[in-house]
């Protein structure tokens, strides 16, 4: 999985976490069409990811916009999401851009971290890997799980930075702690190789547990192969195949094949896959 696709994956899930016991109700609509900035967000939010109603993004911006320019910060930024993707009016990344900058200064940590990942990626902005870096970082200081993941990967890369593989590993155990699936993948590599650490074997298998239990398909491959090893953990075969089995189930994967036949003794790359696709 590419660290892109993984933001995008990040994003949408730290949203709807972040909004769950938010529902469209009548009180929630009267409410909004009185004035009330918070609960025109809120109504916003519920248009925009289909919250107890049908997803609606021309309803959704206007919300949004309502609650905007009475000075709602995290409705600014919501209004710059919706500019950035087009969503509920007409797509412009120079707004989105300026919009999430404004709150984002204003002290909106989400806003910080998006605003860190417009400066890295160049949208409504020149590129700036160091500004990228700069963002991240203030909004990592501030908790945010998805920022403490981009500082801990630029400094593992000497992205914007100088590397360092003692902060790399600091902030991937951070954000692996409250939940992030690829930061957990990352601490447990960390302590399979050393980096910024002392090598764990016992530590590597519990965090590429974690990441493997949240269904990021490389924790499943290589918790098999903690499995199939006895790395950090006690040797079992069945457990090996469950998890290389999940990794293979979420697409075609060779190198998972080409292991079982490995671990089966078997040369037939495709009598394995058949095994695999039996349960055995």
């Amino acid at each position: 999985m590419t660290r892109l696709l993984s933001l995008i994956i990040l994003v949408t899930m730290t949203a709807q976490m972040a909004f769950a016991k938010i529902s469209f109700s009548t009180e929630l609509l009267n409410s909004a069409n009185q004035g009330n900035v918070e609960a025109q967000y809120d109504l916003a939010l519920c248009y925009y990811y289909g919250y107890g109603c049908n997803v609606d993004y021309d309803s959704a911006f206007k919300w949004f916009d309502g609650s905007a320019q009475k000075g709602y910060y995290p409705a600014i930024y919501a209004l710059s999401i919706c500019y950035e993707k087009g969503h509920g009016c007409i797509r412009n990344q120079e707004l989105a851009f300026s919009l999430c900058k404004l709150a984002a200064e204003k002290g909106l940590n989400m806003a910080k971290n998006r605003l860190g990942i417009l400066y890295e990626k160049g949208i409504g902005c020149e590129k700036n890997v160091d500004k990228a870096f700069k963002w991240y970082n203030i909004a990592a200081q501030g908790g945010d799980a998805e920022a403490q993941y981009n500082v801990a990967f630029f400094y593992k890369n000497g992205i914007g930075c100088v590397a360092n593989a003692d902060s790399a590993f600091f902030w991937y155990e951070k954000s692996a702690v409250q939940g992030v699936a690829d930061a957990q993948f990352n601490l447990a590599q960390c302590y399979r190789k050393g980096f910024g650490c002392v090598s764990s074997p016992n530590s590597a298998f519990y965090w590429f547990e974690k990441s493997a239990a949240q269904g990021l398909a490389d924790a499943q491959f290589n918790l098999s192969l903690c499995y199939k090893n006895g790395y950090g953990c006690e040797q079992s075969l069945d457990s090996a195949f469950m998890w290389v089995k999940n990794r293979q189930n979420r697409g075609i994967c060779w190198r998972s094949i080409i292991w079982l036949c490995a671990m089966f003794g078997e040369l037939d790359a495709r009598k394995t896959q058949r095994r695999l696709l039996d349960g055995i």
